[in-house]
C-alpha cells in the first residue's frame, strides 16, 4: 500500500477542487435565477418531509434558526460546492486511492462539476442539504473501504462489525436527507473492486469482504428507508402523491420497470454525449478503462497467482465493471417509477466516470517510468475535459440567467394584458397552453450539443404542469386563482371571450376563466 499523504497535501487538493468549482458556478451564482419548487419554499418555507426527506428539513431549518426554513443563496450553493469537492477529493484520493495529481483534478472534478448536478447546484434551498446527503454517501462508502487499510483514520480502522454498522448508519442518513444521492454509494464499493489497489496477498479477502459488506448495508437501508416512508404516508403526510409516484414501487411491476429504465438510460447518456466533444472524452476514457481491462485479464492474467480465492475477485471486477458501464448511474433508482424525468437523478454518473477514469488512466508502467516526457502530456491531456466541465457549468449559467430574464418579460407582459382586461379583484381559474421556448437570445448550437442542458433549464409559464401557474402567481398575478386546464379548456369552447393576441401568445377571458395559449415559434 502507498503510504498515506500529509494531510496538508489533502488540505491543499480540496482548496484547488473547491475553488475550480466555485469559479464555474459563478456564472448561476450571478444570474439569480428562482428555480421550480424554490418559488413555494421562499413564500411558505416548508421543507421536504412531505417528499420523503425529512432530515434535510431539519438541516435547513437549523441553520435558518426557526421554524421556517429561509432564502440563505448564495451561501448555500457555496456551501454545497464545499461539500461536493470534499465528497470528490474523499472518492477520488482515499477510496479509489489515485496518486497522480493530474488524473486526480480530472476525475474530482467529474464529481464535483458532474453535468447531471448543475440541476442541484440550481436550487437554493436543496443544494446544501443534498451535498451533505452526498457526503453521507461517500463516508458510508469510505467507512468500509478504507478500514482495511494501514492508512485509515483512527474511526475507521475499528472492527469490521463497527465498520459496517457506521456504514450502515451513514447511508440511512443520506437516504433520509436525499435519496438519490445514496445511489453513489454502490458505484464507489464497485469502482473500488475494479481499480483493485490492494497487494495481491490481500485481495482475495479484502474485496469479497467489502462487497458483502456493501450489498448487506445497502439492502439493510433500502428496507428500514421503505419503512420509514411507510410511515410517514400514514402518520404524517396530508399529500403523499408525489412519494407514492416517486418512491414507491410493487414487486410486481419492478422487473418491467427496471427493463424500461435501462432502455431509457441507455438512450439519455447516448442523446447527451453523442454530440459533442466531452461525451467523446468521457467515451474514450470508457474505451481505455476496457482495454486495459482486457489487458489485465487476457495478458496479464492473474499475476501469477491461481485458486478459488483469485477466480472470486477476477469475477467481481468484470460484475462491477459491467454495473459501472451499465447501472452504475442510476444505482437503486433503477427500480423507481419514474428515476428519469429529472437529470439530478443521474448524480453517481460522477463517480462512476470517476472510477472509470482512474482505472484507465493511473497506474500505467511501465511508460510512466520510462517516458518521463510522454507521462507529462499525458497529464495535461487528461486536464482538458475538466477545462471543457468548467466552462460547460459556466456557459450553463449564463444560459440561466437569459432564460430567467425572457421568462420573466413573458410573464409581465401576461400579468399587464391581465390589468388591463379585468376588473380590480377578479379571480380566475387558468389554462395553459404550451410554452413560450428558449430564449431567443440562447445559442441553439449549445442547446442542440448538450442536451443535458437543454433538460435542466426551465421555461416559464408553461402547461406542462403546476409551476408554469406557480411562475405566473410568484411574479404577481393575483387574478390568477387555480389551474383547471380541462375545465377552462372546455368553458373557452363553449363561450368564447375576448381575445388578447400578443408575440408570443394569444389570451382569451370568459366568465371565471383565462386561457393563455402560446404561439408556436
Amino acid at each position: 500500500m502507498p503510504k498515506r499523504l500529509p494531510f496538508k497535501h489533502d488540505v491543499l487538493f480540496v482548496t484547488v477542487i473547491f475553488a475550480i468549482t466555485a469559479l464555474s458556478l459563478s456564472s448561476l451564482l450571478r444570474a439569480d435565477e428562482i428555480y421550480l419548487d424554490d418559488m413555494r419554499r421562499i413564500r411558505i418555507g416548508d421543507g421536504w418531509s412531505f417528499m420523503g426527506r425529512p432530515l434535510a428539513t431539519y438541516i435547513m431549518t437549523f441553520l435558518s434558526g426557526g421554524r421556517f426554513i429561509h432564502d440563505l443563496s448564495p451561501a448555500s450553493q457555496i456551501l454545497a460546492a464545499a461539500g461536493f469537492s470534499l465528497s470528490a477529493f474523499i472518492v477520488v484520493r482515499h477510496c479509489f486511492q489515485c496518486r497522480l495529481p493530474s488524473v486526480t483534478i480530472l476525475a474530482a472534478c467529474l464529481i464535483s462539476l458532474n453535468p447531471y448536478a448543475l440541476e442541484i447546484y440550481s436550487y437554493r434551498y436543496d443544494a446544501f442539504p443534498y451535498s451533505i446527503g452526498l457526503l453521507l454517501a461517500v463516508l458510508s462508502a469510505l467507512s468500509i473501504i478504507v478500514g482495511r487499510s494501514e492508512s485509515a483514520a483512527p474511526w475507521l480502522a475499528a472492527s469490521r462489525r463497527r465498520r459496517t454498522a457506521t456504514a450502515a448508519v451513514l447511508l440511512f442518513g443520506s437516504l433520509c436527507i436525499y435519496p438519490p444521492a445514496a445511489s453513489v454509494f454502490p458505484a464507489i464499493i464497485a469502482g473500488y473492486v475494479l481499480i483493485g489497489r490492494q497487494p495481491d496477498t490481500a485481495e482475495r479477502a479484502t474485496y469479497p469482504a467489502a462487497v458483502v459488506d456493501g450489498l448487506l448495508v445497502l439492502a439493510a437501508n433500502l428496507l428500514a428507508y421503505a419503512l420509514v416512508l411507510y410511515y410517514l404516508i400514514n402518520h404524517i403526510l396530508d399529500d403523499v402523491q408525489y412519494v407514492q409516484r416517486n418512491l414507491i414501487w410493487s414487486i410486481e411491476t419492478v422487473p418491467f420497470t427496471v427493463y424500461a429504465n435501462v432502455l431509457e438510460f441507455i438512450t439519455t447518456i447516448r442523446d447527451d454525449w453523442s454530440r459533442n466533444w466531452l461525451g467523446r472524452a468521457f467515451a474514450a476514457i470508457v474505451l481505455l478503462a476496457i482495454l486495459k481491462y482486457l489487458y489485465r485479464t487476457m495478458v496479464r492474467g492473474s499475476g501469477g497467482h491461481s485458486g478459488n480465492g483469485q477466480h472470486i475477485v477476477a469475477a467481481l471486477r468484470l460484475l462491477s465493471l459491467a454495473y459501472l458501464l451499465f447501472a452504475g448511474t442510476l444505482g437503486a433508482m433503477i427500480v423507481f417509477e419514474e428515476p428519469l424525468s429529472r437529470p439530478r437523478m443521474f448524480i453517481a454518473f460522477g463517480p462512476v466516470a470517476a472510477a472509470l477514469t482512474v482505472y484507465a488512466l493511473a497506474d500505467l508502467p511501465p511508460l510512466r517510468s520510462q517516458i518521463t516526457g510522454l507521462r507529462r502530456v499525458a497529464g495535461a491531456v487528461v486536464v482538458v475535459p475538466a477545462i471543457w466541465l468548467a466552462g460547460l457549468t459556466l456557459a450553463y449559467g449564463n444560459a440561466t440567467a437569459l432564460q430567467g430574464q425572457y421568462n420573466a418579460r413573458i410573464a409581465q407582459s401576461i400579468i399587464h394584458d391581465l390589468n388591463d382586461a379585468t376588473a380590480r379583484g377578479t379571480r380566475l381559474d387558468a389554462a395553459i397552453d404550451g410554452s413560450p421556448g428558449y430564449a431567443p437570445a440562447l445559442s441553439e448550437r449549445m442547446l442542440k450539443r448538450y442536451p443535458v442542458v437543454r433538460r435542466t433549464l426551465r421555461i416559464h409559464p408553461n402547461g406542462k404542469n403546476i409551476w408554469g401557474f406557480r411562475y405566473l402567481k410568484f411574479q404577481g398575478a393575483a387574478q390568477l386563482r387555480n389551474l383547471r386546464t380541462d375545465d377552462c379548456l372546455d368553458e373557452a369552447e363553449k363561450s368564447a371571450g375576448p381575445i388578447i393576441e400578443s408575440e408570443h401568445y394569444d389570451m382569451e377571458i370568459t366568465a371565471t376563466c383565462v386561457v393563455i395559449r402560446f404561439v408556436p415559434h
